[in-house]
Protein backbone atom coordinates (compact mmCIF):
# COMPACT_ATOMS: atom_id res chain seq x y z
CA UNK A 1 0.00 0.00 0.00
CA UNK A 2 1.61 3.43 -1.08
CA UNK A 3 0.81 6.12 1.84
CA UNK A 4 1.91 9.78 1.43
CA UNK A 5 2.59 11.42 4.67
CA UNK A 6 2.29 15.24 4.54
CA UNK A 7 3.37 17.45 7.19
CA UNK A 8 6.22 15.75 8.61
CA UNK A 9 6.79 18.15 11.19
CA UNK A 10 4.23 18.22 13.03
CA UNK A 11 4.17 16.58 16.66
CA UNK A 12 1.69 13.86 15.60
CA UNK A 13 3.96 13.13 12.85
CA UNK A 14 6.78 12.88 15.46
CA UNK A 15 4.54 10.02 17.26
CA UNK A 16 3.29 7.95 14.41
CA UNK A 17 7.07 7.46 13.06
CA UNK A 18 8.28 6.02 16.81
CA UNK A 19 5.14 4.37 16.88
CA UNK A 20 5.36 2.83 13.00
CA UNK A 21 8.91 1.51 14.48
CA UNK A 22 8.67 -2.04 14.28
CA UNK A 23 5.35 -2.17 13.86
CA UNK A 24 4.09 -4.99 12.26
CA UNK A 25 1.85 -3.03 9.32
CA UNK A 26 5.44 -1.52 8.47
CA UNK A 27 6.16 -4.18 5.79
CA UNK A 28 2.84 -3.93 4.20
CA UNK A 29 2.88 -0.34 3.92
CA UNK A 30 5.58 1.91 0.95
CA UNK A 31 5.86 5.42 3.12
CA UNK A 32 7.18 8.40 1.39
CA UNK A 33 7.20 11.53 3.43
CA UNK A 34 6.45 15.02 1.86
CA UNK A 35 6.45 18.96 2.97
CA UNK A 36 6.76 22.61 2.50
CA UNK A 37 9.95 24.13 1.31
CA UNK A 38 11.03 24.42 4.50
CA UNK A 39 11.12 21.15 5.55
CA UNK A 40 11.98 19.01 1.95
CA UNK A 41 15.43 17.90 1.74
CA UNK A 42 16.26 16.98 5.29
CA UNK A 43 16.01 13.03 5.76
CA UNK A 44 14.51 10.69 8.56
CA UNK A 45 15.42 7.80 9.85
CA UNK A 46 11.97 5.57 9.90
CA UNK A 47 12.58 1.73 10.89
CA UNK A 48 15.96 1.39 10.07
CA UNK A 49 15.92 3.27 6.63
CA UNK A 50 16.80 7.17 5.88
CA UNK A 51 13.60 8.21 4.05
CA UNK A 52 13.88 11.58 2.08
CA UNK A 53 11.13 14.53 2.76
CA UNK A 54 10.01 15.83 -0.40
CA UNK A 55 8.40 19.24 -1.61
CA UNK A 56 4.85 19.01 -1.39
CA UNK A 57 3.91 20.73 -4.17
CA UNK A 58 5.54 18.29 -6.44
CA UNK A 59 3.76 15.24 -4.82
CA UNK A 60 1.98 13.05 -7.50
CA UNK A 61 -0.72 11.95 -5.62
CA UNK A 62 -2.66 10.42 -8.08
CA UNK A 63 0.14 7.63 -7.65
CA UNK A 64 -1.19 6.87 -4.02
CA UNK A 65 -2.84 4.59 -2.38
CA UNK A 66 -3.69 6.97 1.35
CA UNK A 67 -2.42 10.22 1.80
CA UNK A 68 -2.26 11.29 5.20
CA UNK A 69 -2.80 15.22 6.27
CA UNK A 70 -0.80 15.52 9.18
CA UNK A 71 -0.56 19.74 8.54
CA UNK A 72 -2.13 21.55 11.18
CA UNK A 73 -3.05 24.10 8.45
CA UNK A 74 -3.50 22.78 4.86
CA UNK A 75 -4.29 25.19 1.30
CA UNK A 76 -7.10 23.95 -0.31
CA UNK A 77 -5.10 23.61 -3.38
CA UNK A 78 -3.08 21.14 -1.33
CA UNK A 79 -6.96 19.35 -0.07
CA UNK A 80 -7.78 19.22 -3.95
CA UNK A 81 -4.34 17.72 -5.29
CA UNK A 82 -4.20 15.29 -2.20
CA UNK A 83 -7.86 14.06 -3.46
CA UNK A 84 -6.53 12.74 -6.63
CA UNK A 85 -8.20 8.83 -6.33
CA UNK A 86 -6.58 8.14 -3.15
CA UNK A 87 -7.73 7.49 0.44
CA UNK A 88 -7.72 10.12 2.55
CA UNK A 89 -7.00 10.86 6.55
CA UNK A 90 -6.87 14.52 7.97
CA UNK A 91 -5.23 14.38 11.23
CA UNK A 92 -5.87 18.50 11.94
CA UNK A 93 -9.40 18.94 10.58
CA UNK A 94 -8.72 20.38 7.10
CA UNK A 95 -11.71 19.03 6.05
CA UNK A 96 -15.15 19.93 6.30
CA UNK A 97 -17.90 17.88 7.99
CA UNK A 98 -19.75 17.73 4.68
CA UNK A 99 -17.04 16.47 2.47
CA UNK A 100 -15.85 13.95 5.27
CA UNK A 101 -16.93 11.21 7.42
CA UNK A 102 -16.01 11.34 10.88
CA UNK A 103 -13.50 8.07 11.85
CA UNK A 104 -12.94 6.56 15.20
CA UNK A 105 -10.41 3.93 15.82
CA UNK A 106 -11.75 0.67 16.79
CA UNK A 107 -15.70 1.40 15.74
CA UNK A 108 -14.81 2.15 11.92
CA UNK A 109 -13.31 0.22 9.23
CA UNK A 110 -12.02 2.16 6.53
CA UNK A 111 -12.93 2.29 2.80
CA UNK A 112 -11.06 2.77 -0.15
CA UNK A 113 -11.32 6.02 -1.78
CA UNK A 114 -13.30 7.94 0.77
CA UNK A 115 -12.27 10.93 3.04
CA UNK A 116 -12.03 10.69 6.81
CA UNK A 117 -11.48 12.77 9.13
CA UNK A 118 -9.92 11.68 12.28
CA UNK A 119 -11.93 12.19 15.71
CA UNK A 120 -11.15 14.63 18.13
CA UNK A 121 -8.30 13.03 20.75
CA UNK A 122 -11.02 14.39 23.30
CA UNK A 123 -14.01 12.60 21.76
CA UNK A 124 -11.91 9.56 21.39
CA UNK A 125 -11.20 9.54 25.14
CA UNK A 126 -14.82 9.94 25.91
CA UNK A 127 -16.17 7.28 23.55
CA UNK A 128 -13.48 4.82 24.68
CA UNK A 129 -15.11 5.21 28.11
CA UNK A 130 -18.46 5.23 27.73
CA UNK A 131 -18.05 2.19 24.93
CA UNK A 132 -15.90 0.71 28.24
CA UNK A 133 -18.85 0.96 30.49
CA UNK A 134 -21.63 0.47 28.30
CA UNK A 135 -22.65 -2.81 29.66
CA UNK A 136 -23.95 -0.37 33.07
CA UNK A 137 -24.67 3.19 31.78
CA UNK A 138 -26.45 4.55 29.08
CA UNK A 139 -25.62 8.28 28.97
CA UNK A 140 -28.44 10.94 28.79
CA UNK A 141 -26.90 14.13 29.38
CA UNK A 142 -23.28 14.87 29.30
CA UNK A 143 -20.68 17.47 30.17
CA UNK A 144 -17.12 17.44 28.44
CA UNK A 145 -14.77 20.24 29.77
CA UNK A 146 -11.09 20.09 28.65
CA UNK A 147 -8.24 21.16 29.48
CA UNK A 148 -5.76 21.68 26.73
CA UNK A 149 -2.11 21.76 26.79
CA UNK A 150 -0.28 23.91 24.09
CA UNK A 151 0.27 21.24 21.98
CA UNK A 152 -3.25 21.64 20.94
CA UNK A 153 -1.86 24.31 18.64
CA UNK A 154 0.63 21.10 17.13
CA UNK A 155 4.37 22.35 17.71
CA UNK A 156 4.03 26.01 17.12
CA UNK A 157 1.75 25.91 20.46
CA UNK A 158 4.86 24.06 22.07
CA UNK A 159 7.71 26.52 21.11
CA UNK A 160 5.66 29.17 22.44
CA UNK A 161 5.36 28.46 25.88
CA UNK A 162 8.65 27.53 26.00
CA UNK A 163 9.74 30.98 24.81
CA UNK A 164 6.88 32.85 27.45
CA UNK A 165 8.28 30.91 30.11
CA UNK A 166 12.12 31.46 29.81
CA UNK A 167 11.34 34.93 29.35
CA UNK A 168 8.98 35.27 32.45
CA UNK A 169 11.18 33.28 34.88
CA UNK A 170 14.73 35.25 33.45
CA UNK A 171 12.54 38.57 34.52
CA UNK A 172 11.33 39.61 30.93
CA UNK A 173 8.01 40.36 29.87
CA UNK A 174 7.04 37.73 27.42
CA UNK A 175 6.76 39.89 24.07
CA UNK A 176 6.10 37.42 21.56
CA UNK A 177 2.67 35.95 22.25
CA UNK A 178 1.41 33.49 20.30
CA UNK A 179 -2.44 33.77 21.30
CA UNK A 180 -4.16 37.33 22.49
CA UNK A 181 -2.31 36.75 26.01
CA UNK A 182 0.54 35.15 27.86
CA UNK A 183 0.61 30.93 27.57
CA UNK A 184 2.87 30.40 30.21
CA UNK A 185 2.02 30.45 34.53
CA UNK A 186 -1.91 31.63 33.08
CA UNK A 187 -5.19 29.57 32.21
CA UNK A 188 -7.28 31.01 29.33
CA UNK A 189 -10.85 30.39 29.42
CA UNK A 190 -11.59 30.77 25.72
CA UNK A 191 -7.95 29.72 23.83
CA UNK A 192 -9.73 29.60 20.01
CA UNK A 193 -11.63 32.36 18.41
CA UNK A 194 -15.47 32.23 18.98
CA UNK A 195 -18.60 31.84 16.78
CA UNK A 196 -21.98 33.69 16.88
CA UNK A 197 -22.79 31.21 18.93
CA UNK A 198 -20.10 31.91 21.27
CA UNK A 199 -18.61 28.46 20.51
CA UNK A 200 -15.18 27.83 19.16
CA UNK A 201 -14.39 26.16 15.74
CA UNK A 202 -12.60 22.43 18.65
CA UNK A 203 -15.70 22.26 20.92
CA UNK A 204 -18.32 22.41 18.31
CA UNK A 205 -16.17 19.55 16.18
CA UNK A 206 -16.39 18.06 19.91
CA UNK A 207 -20.16 18.34 20.21
CA UNK A 208 -21.11 17.09 16.42
CA UNK A 209 -18.84 14.32 16.87
CA UNK A 210 -20.56 13.33 20.25
CA UNK A 211 -24.16 13.65 18.64
CA UNK A 212 -22.67 11.14 16.15
CA UNK A 213 -21.49 8.61 18.32
CA UNK A 214 -23.78 9.04 21.05
CA UNK A 215 -27.92 9.49 19.21
CA UNK A 216 -29.87 9.40 22.28
CA UNK A 217 -27.84 11.52 24.60
CA UNK A 218 -27.77 15.75 25.11
CA UNK A 219 -23.61 16.68 24.55
CA UNK A 220 -22.26 20.15 25.82
CA UNK A 221 -18.57 20.92 25.69
CA UNK A 222 -15.88 23.48 26.99
CA UNK A 223 -12.74 24.27 26.92
CA UNK A 224 -10.07 25.83 28.75
CA UNK A 225 -5.95 26.34 28.24
CA UNK A 226 -3.73 24.99 30.59
CA UNK A 227 0.24 26.17 30.71
CA UNK A 228 1.45 22.57 29.87
CA UNK A 229 3.40 21.52 27.17
CA UNK A 230 1.78 18.11 26.43
CA UNK A 231 -1.16 15.93 28.18
CA UNK A 232 -4.66 16.74 28.02
CA UNK A 233 -7.56 16.25 30.59
CA UNK A 234 -11.05 15.90 30.35
CA UNK A 235 -13.58 16.56 33.00
CA UNK A 236 -16.82 14.65 32.07
CA UNK A 237 -20.31 14.57 34.07
CA UNK A 238 -22.25 11.58 32.68
CA UNK A 239 -25.93 11.93 33.77
CA UNK A 240 -27.27 8.24 33.55
CA UNK A 241 -30.93 5.84 33.70
CA UNK A 242 -29.69 4.77 37.31
CA UNK A 243 -27.41 5.15 39.88
CA UNK A 244 -24.31 3.45 39.53
CA UNK A 245 -21.79 1.81 41.67
CA UNK A 246 -18.27 3.11 41.10
CA UNK A 247 -16.44 -0.29 41.75
CA UNK A 248 -18.93 -2.02 39.08
CA UNK A 249 -17.98 1.22 37.00
CA UNK A 250 -13.68 0.04 37.30
CA UNK A 251 -14.28 -3.46 36.93
CA UNK A 252 -15.28 -2.42 33.07
CA UNK A 253 -12.71 -0.06 32.61
CA UNK A 254 -9.87 -2.73 33.56
CA UNK A 255 -11.04 -4.69 31.11
CA UNK A 256 -10.93 -2.20 28.33
CA UNK A 257 -7.01 -2.04 27.08
CA UNK A 258 -7.25 1.20 25.60
CA UNK A 259 -8.08 2.52 29.31
CA UNK A 260 -6.17 2.08 32.97
CA UNK A 261 -8.01 2.92 36.10
CA UNK A 262 -5.81 4.93 38.27
CA UNK A 263 -6.67 4.60 42.60
CA UNK A 264 -3.44 7.22 42.84
CA UNK A 265 -4.40 10.82 44.34
CA UNK A 266 -0.99 11.82 42.54
CA UNK A 267 -2.19 10.95 38.94
CA UNK A 268 -1.19 13.61 36.68
CA UNK A 269 -1.18 14.48 32.86
CA UNK A 270 2.35 14.50 32.92
CA UNK A 271 2.60 11.32 33.63
CA UNK A 272 0.43 10.19 30.13
CA UNK A 273 3.04 11.57 28.55
CA UNK A 274 4.06 9.06 25.88
CA UNK A 275 1.07 6.62 26.73
CA UNK A 276 -1.25 5.34 23.96
CA UNK A 277 -3.86 4.54 26.77
CA UNK A 278 -6.44 6.41 28.69
CA UNK A 279 -6.03 7.15 32.42
CA UNK A 280 -9.86 7.09 34.21
CA UNK A 281 -9.29 8.83 37.41
CA UNK A 282 -11.16 10.79 40.07
CA UNK A 283 -14.39 8.19 39.30
CA UNK A 284 -16.99 8.78 41.68
CA UNK A 285 -21.29 9.07 42.18
CA UNK A 286 -21.84 12.16 44.05
CA UNK A 287 -24.68 11.43 46.35
CA UNK A 288 -25.84 14.91 46.34
CA UNK A 289 -26.42 14.54 42.12
CA UNK A 290 -29.11 12.23 41.51
CA UNK A 291 -28.26 9.51 38.73
CA UNK A 292 -24.39 11.23 37.73
CA UNK A 293 -21.36 9.70 36.63
CA UNK A 294 -18.51 12.12 37.21
CA UNK A 295 -15.10 11.35 35.97
CA UNK A 296 -11.61 12.82 34.99
CA UNK A 297 -10.06 11.46 31.84
CA UNK A 298 -5.63 12.12 31.06
CA UNK A 299 -4.17 11.61 27.76
CA UNK A 300 -1.40 11.89 25.45
CA UNK A 301 -3.52 14.01 23.18
CA UNK A 302 -0.86 13.06 20.12
CA UNK A 303 -0.38 9.69 21.18
CA UNK A 304 -3.64 8.29 22.29
CA UNK A 305 -5.56 10.52 20.57
CA UNK A 306 -3.66 10.55 17.19
CA UNK A 307 -0.94 8.64 16.15
CA UNK A 308 -2.34 5.23 17.82
CA UNK A 309 -5.89 5.89 16.09
CA UNK A 310 -3.84 6.23 12.47
CA UNK A 311 -2.49 3.02 13.01
CA UNK A 312 -5.44 1.22 13.92
CA UNK A 313 -7.36 2.34 11.73
CA UNK A 314 -4.55 1.87 8.64
CA UNK A 315 -4.77 -1.51 9.66
CA UNK A 316 -8.32 -1.37 8.44
CA UNK A 317 -7.56 -0.70 5.13
CA UNK A 318 -4.40 -2.37 4.27
CA UNK A 319 -6.38 -5.86 3.28
CA UNK A 320 -7.97 -3.68 0.73
CA UNK A 321 -5.45 -2.42 -1.62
Amino acid sequence: MKLFFVGVSSLVADQFFELFEDHPLASEIELSLWDDESEAGRSLMINGHSTLVRPVDQAPFAEASVVILAQPEASADLLERASLGATLIDLYSNLSAESSQLAVAGRDRLESGEWYQLAEPVLVAVYKFCQAISAKVEPLRMHIAATLPASVHDRKGAEALARETAALLNGREATEQFLDATLAFNALAQPFVLDEQGESGLERRIAEGADALFDDAEVTVSTVQVPMFHGTSAMLMVETQADQSVSDLVALIDRDNALRFSHSPNASTQSMIGQTECLVSRLRVDARVYQTIQATLMFDENRFGRASALLELLATLVTKH
